[in-house]
């Protein structure tokens, strides 16, 4: 079981060069009494094979991020550490970028053989407000890497790169990148964490949020600048715990993507490839996959009813991914006092399908 504190945000990188992808896995921060939480990012070694992946934890303070004090005006360590990985000075060496949760973002420059050197804390001064969430990759598809970014209201940033392949401008940021705002249905902070994928020299989106639901949208290339398409498939409905975060990487040399998520509680949980990744369909609302299960009113305060052709157990889940209610339904509608519950998001599930449900 890996624990790392509140929040978990894994991305996959190879770290020593040996060709097998590790985890690097920045988190919201350890708990620590009497203080802020500490935050820093966390090394899984690949000691496996192209075909078997095995994962060891070789450092829980990978490169001291919890003692460089990138919060500048405060003179402290950031939290909600969000790393991502990308050549931005053209040596063929991927360079680290960290979000944190005022919304800036630090650049560490790949120094070779493993080391990177804090070069630009509030790289340059890019801020999207709260809790950014970066990834570095080349969206225009021009051979310059960009960055988009997630932040808490739940939308995604694109910041274009208009310089060269040794030295990367970000002076634009285009807010409301495609249309997206997470889990707007529910709440104004979605969280969202941004994952652009190529599937086959098409671009995906997929968007962790802070419901858990991950979202994922296509329609990208040559419509940067228009509405991306929400579409749904397997890996719409797969939920691990809340504010989810997501990277992805064929790590078994099957040819078909593989998936790891990181989730409220600083766990990760492991999704092995399946071709039904990209396989799709599109919808207006991903909640709406199952005409013969419904549930209402949402959002509540006193009480769901559930209407269903179909019968079995009904388990409601919270952001963190513990079970708080189980029942079996024995006929086709069913009542459930919500009175007793706290304010918040929950995840109802009956059999393998599931609902969000909004407690007020």
């Amino acid at each position: 079981m890996v624990e790392l504190g509140t929040s978990a945000f894994p991305v996959f990188y190879d770290y020593n060069n040996d060709g097998l992808q590790d985890l690097i896995i920045g988190n919201y921060g350890y708990h620590n009494p009497y203080n802020d939480p500490i935050s820093s990012l966390a090394l899984f070694e690949n000691s496996g094979n192209d075909s078997v992946p095995r994962y060891n934890l070789i450092d829980r303070d990978w490169l001291d991020l919890s003692t460089i004090n990138l919060n500048i005006q405060l003179g402290i360590p950031a939290l909600n550490l969000s790393p991502t990985f990308g050549d931005l000075d053209g040596d063929n060496n991927k360079d680290l970028i960290i979000g944190d949760d005022n919304g800036k973002l630090h650049l560490f420059t790949n120094t070779g053989s493993g080391n990177f050197q804090l070069s630009a804390p509030n790289y340059q001064n890019i801020d999207v407000g709260q809790f950014a969430q970066p990834q570095l990759i080349d969206v225009n598809r021009d051979g310059l890497i960009d960055i988009i970014i997630g932040e808490q209201d739940g939308t995604i940033n694109y910041c274009p790169n208009s310089g060269t392949t040794t030295n990367a401008i970000f002076d634009t940021i285009i807010t409301n990148w495609g249309g997206i705002d997470v889990d707007q249905s529910y709440i104004s902070t979605g969280f969202s964490n941004p994952t652009l994928f190529d599937s086959s020299g098409v671009y995906r989106l997929f968007v962790g949020s802070f419901s858990g639901t991950i979202y994922q949208f296509t329609n990208i290339d040559n419509n940067l600048t228009d509405t991306f398409t929400l579409v749904n498939s397997t890996v719409s409905n797969i939920w691990d715990g809340g504010k989810s975060a997501i990277t992805i990487a064929d790590i078994n040399n099957d040819s078909n993507p593989d998936m790891i998520i990181g989730n409220l509680s600083g766990g990760i949980a492991y999704f092995s490839s399946d071709t039904l990744l990209i396989n799709t369909t599109v919808t207006s609302n991903i909640l709406q996959s199952h005409n013969n299960f419904k549930t209402y009113p949402n959002p509540t305060t006193n009480k769901l009813i559930i209407d269903s052709d179909i019968l079995g157990n009904i388990t409601i889940k919270n952001l963190l991914g513990n079970t708080i209610y189980s029942e079996e339904m024995n006929s086709n509608r069913f009542e459930i006092n919500t009175s007793q519950f706290s304010k918040g998001i929950y995840f109802l599930q009956l059999n393998k399908m599931s609902r969000k449900i909004l407690i007020q």
